[in-house]
């Protein structure tokens, strides 16, 4: 069930729990920004805050490869096709 629904049924029940609990924080519906979160992740990124995580990367004749191990869900991080 894990594998359909994901944390969805964990991100229900804490919202539901925050209305009676004051230490857990308010659910924020609000979208942010997309220009600014941009903005922000171009900062973050160009200050050496943010590395991101690659797990393998593959040329593009083994697109067909990268997308197995994706598909396995062994890869920490993010899998990266080049040309």
């Amino acid at each position: 069930m894990r594998r359909w629904l994901g944390s969805i049924p964990r991100m229900i029940a804490l919202t539901a729990r925050s209305t009676v609990e004051r230490r857990l924080p308010r659910p924020n519906y609000a979208m942010p920004d997309r220009a600014t979160s941009i903005t922000r992740l171009h900062e973050l990124l160009t200050a050496g805050s943010l590395t991101p995580m690659v797990a393998r990367t593959f040329p593009l004749e083994q697109a067909a490869e990268a997308i197995g191990l994706l598909a396995s869900g062994e890869a920490v991080g993010r899998i990266v096709v080049v040309p």
